[in-house]
């Protein structure tokens, strides 16, 4: 038996731009497994055989003339016939008033109603376009996925064969990286593969790549203003004391470009700078290298500085002593399995030493509470990782602080 795949509501209200008028519970909880769409002009008219109520049900100009050219009693039931057969989701284009009789209808039989600005003919094209791509069989592949030209390039290959670095030469002479290591192909229709990443590239073949090829900066600047200005959003909502910490490539600290880029950053948000903090991996050659000076520039602007991962690898206990660090932070594999006290004294002398030079100790990578429970029993300040929370999207992220702000004000 084939796979069926779904959609939820509140994917196509995003794409489409629609207006909800009504739902009967949170649009992202409805599914849409119809790839086929219908206008109800005949089920109006009183002809039900063969409606198929999966579908979602568009009513334009012709279904609303109709409508309004009945009698107000024959129109109440007509609508109430429609509604009863509990179609997926009502549709009204063209931005029209919607029927009080449809309001109330929506309401009391739980049917989704939302309404489109856009013409009948603009509107139904578009979500038909977007339900075939959505809703597509599909397979996955292991292979990388390239556009070269404009046109889909896949390369398949055993592991281990350079499949990647042959995408990497790709990308250096600008073509464009779709997918690495899984490829998802979707029959959009008779004559359309289109292929795509079943999820974001993964870190160990994104961060890598970039390095290759010189962007690392890139990825840095980004990530640095849409932190800072969801910070800032955080902080107007009620959150004074707010801070965002973003962490750096290891190869991008000892370019001179982080200094403009935070400052860009700063500038943009209008975020205070001391509401930043920047992780810093600890085998960043800044913390051993002639470098220190664009350390001193980042000090400069008033944002926080971290050692990131300290505990990981050769690392020299010097890099405690660096003056320009605020922050230390250590993973959460170092507090575990000590084989005897030894281990135990290593880990508490290296936060004594921080603490001897006022740094603040974050434990990162708590995946359940048996860590948790660990790390408590030593001298730390913070704690971060999935136990603490599971990582979060800038819309739940907002949702989940606003709710707290509000909760707090009650």
């Amino acid at each position: 038996m084939a796979q069926e795949f779904t959609v939820s509501l509140q994917a196509i209200i995003d794409e489409c731009k629609l207006e909800v008028i009504h739902t009967p519970q949170d649009p992202a909880k409805i599914f849409i497994s119809n790839i086929d769409v219908n206008r109800p002009g005949l089920q109006l008219a009183g002809f039900y055989e063969y409606f198929d109520k999966g579908r979602i049900q568009i009513i334009g100009k012709a279904e609303t003339a109709y409508l309004e050219q009945c009698g107000a009693e024959i129109r109440a039931q007509r609508i109430k016939k429609f509604f009863s057969e509990q179609p997926a989701a009502v549709v009204v284009s063209r931005g029209m008033d919607i029927m009080p009789e449809m309001r109330e209808l929506s309401k009391e039989l739980n049917v989704p109603l939302l309404r489109s600005e856009e013409s009948t003919s603009t509107f139904t094209s578009k979500l038909v376009a977007y339900l075939s791509l959505q809703l597509a069989p599909r397979i996955t592949r292991h292979g990388v996925l390239i556009e070269v030209y404009g046109e889909g390039m896949l390369i398949l290959g055993e592991s281990g064969v350079g499949k990647s670095e042959t995408a990497i030469e790709l990308v250096k002479r600008g073509h464009r990286l779709v997918a690495d290591d899984a490829v998802e192909i979707r029959k959009a229709s008779n004559i359309t593969l289109v292929g795509s990443s079943p999820g974001n590239i993964p870190n160990s073949t994104l961060f890598p790549m970039a390095e290759n090829l010189g962007l690392s900066h890139v990825i840095d600047g980004w990530v640095m203003e849409r932190s800072c200005e969801f910070c800032k959003e955080i902080q107007d909502a009620g959150f004074e004391n707010f801070t965002v910490s973003v962490n750096l490539t290891a190869g991008e600290p000892q370019s001179a470009e982080i200094v403009t880029q935070v400052r860009h950053a700063l500038e943009e948000s209008a975020l205070p700078p001391s509401s930043l903090i920047l992780e810093i991996p600890v085998k960043a050659n800044i913390f051993y290298s002639d470098s220190t000076h664009i350390l001193h520039d980042l000090r400069t602007l008033g944002v926080n500085i971290a050692i990131d991962k300290y505990g990981t690898g050769n690392i020299s206990l010097k890099v405690l002593k660096n003056s320009y660090v605020n922050l230390v932070n250590l993973p959460a594999k170092l507090f575990m399995n000590h084989e005897d006290e030894f281990d135990t004294e290593l880990v508490s002398s290296v936060i004594h030493l921080a603490k001897c030079r006022k740094l603040t100790v974050c434990v990162k990578g708590i995946e359940d509470k048996e860590q948790l429970d660990t790390v408590q029993k030593f001298d730390i300040d913070r704690t971060q990782g999935y136990y603490c929370s599971r990582p979060l999207s800038l819309s739940e992220a907002k949702t989940v602080f606003t709710e707290s702000i509000r909760i707090k004000g009650c």
